[in-house]
């Protein structure tokens, strides 16, 4: 019995690298660089992978892949770690023993923004899902929105109240306010929120100071 369980879990596990090796063939062709071009890109992001290695993978001799490995053969290529893991257009996987998902919830999992869906005849059992991961990139996709918008548009003068301001300080305080209540969450939720981006630029009169 330990025999067979052990044995399966090679096998889900193997499945990992495998499609690791898959994605990592397919996405090196769209780019159009050959093993050795792949290696040398590694190189310069800081450390080698040889073309064997990178060979071996491909063709599923290399029996298992590091973190590291993935990380740096993503940056590489210039895709996300999660590509060489996931093909959200591929056929289901066996993202745990047992259980088969497709890959997009695989990859949402594995992003920290949903849950698996286990199935589970009493659901009070299961874990509520949460976690900070969505929280910090809403965080950094409303700094990015006040930059843009601060660099398009320059200083806002100053307006007492919303009846008074135009649609492009409406906007500009909405944007802050949901800013505001993401790290608002944060702190009720006990997260460090970041340090605003120093050249992040917030009117005085607009930044109610809850950051």
């Amino acid at each position: 019995m330990t025999q067979s369980i052990k044995s399966k879990s090679q096998t889900w596990s193997s499945e990992w690298t495998l499609r690791v090796g898959a994605n990592l063939a397919a996405l090196r062709e769209q780019a159009g660089v050959s093993g050795q071009q792949l290696a040398d890109l590694t190189e310069a992001h800081g450390d080698e992978i040889s073309r064997s290695t990178i060979a071996n993978l491909e063709s599923g001799r290399k029996s298992s892949v590091s973190v590291a490995e993935i990380a740096l053969l993503a940056a590489a290529l210039g895709v996300s770690p999660m590509r060489l893991l996931f093909d959200p257009t591929g056929s289901e996987v066996e993202t745990l023993p047992g259980l088969t998902t497709s890959q997009a919830e695989a990859a949402d999992w594995f992003a920290g923004l949903k849950q698996l869906p286990i199935d589970s005849s009493d659901a009070s059992t299961e874990p509520e899902f949460s976690g900070p991961l969505p929280l910090y990139r809403r965080h950094t996709e409303l700094s990015e929105k006040i930059r843009s918008f601060t660099t398009t548009h320059g200083e806002t003068a100053p307006v007492p109240d919303d009846e008074h301001a135009d649609s492009a300080t409406l906007y500009l305080r909405l944007l802050v306010s949901q800013l505001e209540s993401v790290r608002n969450e944060m702190k009720v939720s006990e997260y460090k929120a970041p340090e605003l981006p120093a050249d992040l630029r917030i009117p005085i009169w607009i930044w109610r100071g809850h950051a």
